[in-house]
């Protein structure tokens, strides 16, 4: 956790996120991380405590960035190619 500054402040552990690929911070002030080993976005307090996570692997391949504006948050999928089909893995 860094303050407004930059100045670092203190480690949030957080044992349930393989790979962070995203953050951002909702309107309600929690921390937003995409995990895109799990397809998973966490919404987590600054203390590290879960508040609530919401699973996509049916809409997601690999989540990536997020962007957060009021209470929706746009997330991209780092395997999907345009027109919204997915990279077939060989």
């Amino acid at each position: 956790m860094f303050a407004s500054n930059g100045t670092f402040i203190r480690r949030i552990a957080i044992r349930f996120i393989d790979i962070v690929a995203g953050l951002a911070v909702s309107r309600d002030g929690l921390i937003v991380a995409v995990d895109s080993v799990t397809p998973t976005v966490f919404f987590i307090h600054e203390t590290g405590r879960l508040e609530r996570y919401l699973e996509c692997s049916e809409f997601m391949t690999e989540p990536s960035d997020i962007a957060a504006f009021g209470n929706e948050f746009y997330i991209c999928d780092f395997k999907v190619r345009g027109g919204g089909e997915r990279e077939k893995e060989s």
